[in-house]
C-alpha cells in the first residue's frame, strides 16, 4: 500500500495510512494521519483515493459498481465523490442496484445536473 503511495503520490505517502482505513489493511499511524479529526478522516481518505486514482489511471477509465444497494454509509459517500470525479474526467461509472432507499444510488446523488438515468 505505502508502495503504491510512495510512487504514485510521494508528497502524500505520510497519509497512506488512510488508504488502509478504505481497504480494511491496518497500517501504524503517523503523526500527519494521528492529528487529523475523526470528523474528518474519511474525507481526506477519500481525497488521497482520488489523487492515486487520476495519477495511476490516465485516460478513460471505466468504474463498475454491482450491488449498491448493500454499500454502507461511507462506501456510499466514496461513491457518491467518484461520480462526482468522473464529470471532470473521461471515466464512466456503471452502478447496478435494486430499487430502494438503501446503499448508493447515483441518481439521487447526482440531483438534477446529471448524466445518471436507470433502466
Amino acid at each position: 500500500m505505502t508502495a503504491l503511495v510512495e510512487r504514485v503520490a510521494p508528497e502524500r505517502l505520510p497519509y497512506a495510512p488512510l488508504i488502509g482505513e478504505l481497504v480494511g489493511v491496518t497500517l501504524d499511524h503517523t503523526p500527519e494521519t494521528g492529528a487529523i479529526n475523526p470528523e474528518f478522516r474519511s474525507a481526506r481518505a477519500a481525497d488521497l483515493c482520488f489523487v492515486l486514482l487520476a495519477r495511476e489511471f490516465e485516460g478513460p477509465q471505466v468504474w463498475v459498481v454491482d450491488d449498491a444497494q448493500w454499500c454502507d454509509e461511507g462506501s456510499a459517500a466514496l461513491l457518491a465523490a467518484l461520480q462526482d470525479l468522473c464529470k471532470a474526467k473521461p471515466w464512466l461509472l456503471i452502478v447496478a442496484r435494486r430499487p430502494g432507499t438503501r446503499g448508493f444510488d447515483p441518481a439521487i446523488e447526482a440531483g438534477t445536473d446529471s448524466h445518471a438515468g436507470s433502466i
